[in-house]
């Protein structure tokens, strides 16, 4: 859990916070050298030690931060590193707009960058590179490897002096942005360089040590070797997947000698012939050689023909059957293409794994496909030629260690075509396929296998707390819940969710619809014990008290476990939902009795005792009941009083029968009367 920020004091400025009683952070002084995806960079001091230079990144909202590299770092130093100070939460205004807001406080390199136009600098002499940055470097990556840190930051624009004397090389920090977001394509490894940004993955230091190599490279040749028009990327990589990235990056230089030999070891294409940094330092003490390893199978044993040009790596095959989709498709169709894959790919599939895996019999010659299956078609392609590569589905590039990064950009982007085409990718079995074709063949799924197993099981999945929102925070574990209805609150326990809805509910933001997808997932990642009350919430949706009273117990739980606090705001944005059932009972005295009750309970901010003693169910059923019976009651008189508004006339057949009965019984009471006095006298 993020600190919390600390109180002003008489020694910062009214523009100023203070984090940890010692950083005093400048929100209003920005220094935009420093931005970057995830982060906006302002001024910071330190008010203990006013002679350390210091600037402040502030988190983005929405973009992840590598939080476990933060957590390594803070308050280490690292040689050839900025050192991270401190941490601590703020209130104020970003490009996300007003808001709680994680902040880090980091060295400021007094010396500037290294590089000031990276398109042409003076090249650096060999002996600099040599006796000062490579080691420098290299001793960086070989400390942050023993953190289990790969920087995955590692270019020109990321080299800084760390004082004003110019004789230390420091890279930059690390964990605001996604794992090589900021990298051109030139700085990652061929198997990365494809995907997409946000999608490059976690990587390790083999990947450090190849930026490593292209930064050094860039250095010794006085240009920034990656730096190519966004038409030509594409070009470029093909140019490194035929000549290898240092002969192709380096372009007609023969960069001989020590260099040349430590270019080409930390530049080397195969991971595990790529130099590591122990190799960079033996090299620098003149001790190097090179790795014996076995090929990774990229040549084809027969090379194939396609659009009359002849492809040797079976990963520029790929790069042509992406840049050509449909003649890629029709050449899978062809008995051409059949008879030459059987013994084309080095790693000797079967047959009935190449049927299964290309799905011949789907791909018929001049078949028209949809869109759909032209994009799994494609996604088949790369799978089995580029094994090694990003999943490619249409506009989706991705690798598999890197879907947690690239899910969560896609939310704070609120990229809707990429979630049509991840929905579309997960849906009917499309993601499984790949996945038994990139089974044992592609390393980055090892260590995303299990991410992509629950974006297959979740991605989909009906219900409250479920799909795509769950997998964000499944797979981003401190992100901070993205509901719009809590933008101004830094929420990343179910505590700070309630305080968040409470403070919401204060402005105005919460009404009777509590409970977004956001807020659900984030609550059930948290809690798995909820998972019953927001299964029947997702059954209640269609029933609009029943989910507003299983709204107020949800929350009354939450409050009863994590903020046993009133929450009186929460309560009175609710009121007015909840009375409205209340006003439709017919019965005065049971409305009235009941509105009073709820008005107690709402002053009292207690949510679970609303939940548990509000039973609005039982009170409509009764005051239904008694009204059906009042009803019927009014039906009866209602007859009685017809019959007895009828007026009585003399022509009427029963008014004259009933009357007939009546003059005989007055005729029959009259000779009883008349005989009962006869005899009694006759009896004197």
């Amino acid at each position: 859990m993020s600190k919390q920020v600390g109180p002003l004091s008489s020694e910062t400025q009214s523009t100023e916070v203070l984090i940890e009683d010692r950083y005093a952070v400048d929100v209003a002084l920005p220094m935009t050298q420093f931005d970057t995806v995830g982060a906006m960079a302002v001024a910071a001091r330190d008010v203990i030690d006013p002679r350390r230079k210091l600037y402040a990144l502030v988190q983005r909202h929405g973009v992840p931060r590598r939080t476990s590299v933060a957590a390594k770092l803070v308050g280490r130093t690292v040689p050839g590193l900025l050192t991270l100070r401190g941490e601590g939460i703020v209130s104020l205004s970003d490009r996300d707009g007003f808001g709680q807001r994680l902040v880090s406080v980091l060295d400021f390199p007094a010396g500037g960058p290294v590089v000031d136009n990276p398109a042409r600098f003076q090249a650096f002499p060999d002996r600099v590179i040599r006796e000062q940055i490579a080691p420098q470097l290299a001793a960086a990556l070989g400390v942050l490897e023993t953190l289990g840190i790969a920087h995955r930051s590692i270019s020109l624009s990321t080299l800084y002096y760390r004082d004003k004397d110019r004789r230390e090389i420091v890279l930059g920090e690390c964990f605001s942005a996604p794992p090589a977001y900021h990298q051109s394509p030139a700085y990652e490894p061929i198997e990365r360089a494809l995907a997409d940004p946000a999608g490059r993955g976690s990587g390790d230091t083999a990947c450090d040590t190849y930026a490593l190599g292209t930064t050094l490279m860039s250095l010794f040749l006085g240009r920034d070797v990656g730096l190519v028009e966004d038409g030509e990327q594409l070009r470029q990589l093909e140019a490194r997947i035929r000549l290898g990235s240092y002969w192709a990056l380096g372009g007609s230089n023969e960069l001989g000698g020590a260099i040349g030999e430590l270019l080409r070891g930390l530049m080397e294409d195969n991971a595990t012939k790529r130099w590591d940094p122990e190799e960079v330092k033996r090299w620098a003490d003149g001790l190097y050689g090179r790795k014996a390893v076995s090929d990774p199978g990229w040549t084809m044993v027969r090379p194939a023909i396609f659009r009359d040009k002849s492809y040797k790596d079976r990963r520029g095959l790929a790069l042509a059957f992406l840049e050509f989709p449909k003649e890629a498709v029709i050449f899978a169709s062809s008995d051409r293409f059949h008879h030459w894959i059987d013994k084309a790919l080095a790693e000797g599939p079967t047959r009935e794994w190449l049927d299964r895996a290309f799905d011949i019999r789907r791909i018929a010659p001049d078949s028209a496909l949809s869109a759909a299956e032209e994009r799994l078609a494609m996604a088949r392609f790369m799978a089995v030629f580029f094994a090694e590569g990003p999943i490619i589905y249409g506009a989706l590039r991705f690798c598999p260690d890197g879907i947690d990064v690239y899910l969560a950009m896609m939310f704070a982007e609120a990229d809707s075509e990429r979630f049509d085409l991840l929905r579309e990718l997960i849906g009917r079995g499309r993601l499984p396929i790949l996945l038994e074709i990139l089974a044992g063949r592609s390393p980055a799924l090892k260590i995303g296998m299990g991410r992509m197993m629950m974006l297959m099981s979740e991605g989909n999945k009906p219900g409250l707390g479920h799909g795509f929102e769950r997998c964000l925070y499944e797979f981003n574990k401190t992100l901070p819940c993205q509901s719009a209805k809590l933008r101004a609150t830094y929420v990343d326990d179910l505590r700070k969710l309630v305080i968040g809805l409470e403070e919401a509910a204060g402005r105005g933001e919460v009404g009777a619809s509590v409970i977004d997808p956001h807020i659900a997932a984030f609550a059930l990642r948290n809690s798995a014990n909820l998972e019953g009350a927001f299964t029947r919430l997702s059954m209640l949706t269609d029933q609009a008290e029943a989910y507003l009273l299983e709204t107020v117990r949800l929350l009354g739980l939450l409050q009863q476990k994590h903020y046993p606090q009133a929450l009186k705001k929460l309560t009175a944005a609710l009121l007015p939902a909840l009375k409205r059932p209340v006003e439709k009972l017919k019965s005065v005295s049971r409305r009235t009795q009941a509105m009073k009750a709820l008005q107690a309970l709402a002053e009292e901010g207690n949510l679970m005792r609303i939940g548990s003693e509000l039973n609005l169910k039982a009170l409509k059923d009764r005051d239904a009941r008694e009204f059906k019976t009042a009803q019927q009651q009014v039906q009866v008189l209602g007859k009685w009083q017809k019959r007895l508004d009828v007026p009585i006339v003399a022509s009427d057949a029963q008014v004259r029968n009933l009357g007939g009965r009546i003059a005989a019984y007055c005729s029959y009471a009259m000779l009883v009367a008349v005989a009962v006095t006869v005899f009694s006298r006759f009896n004197l």
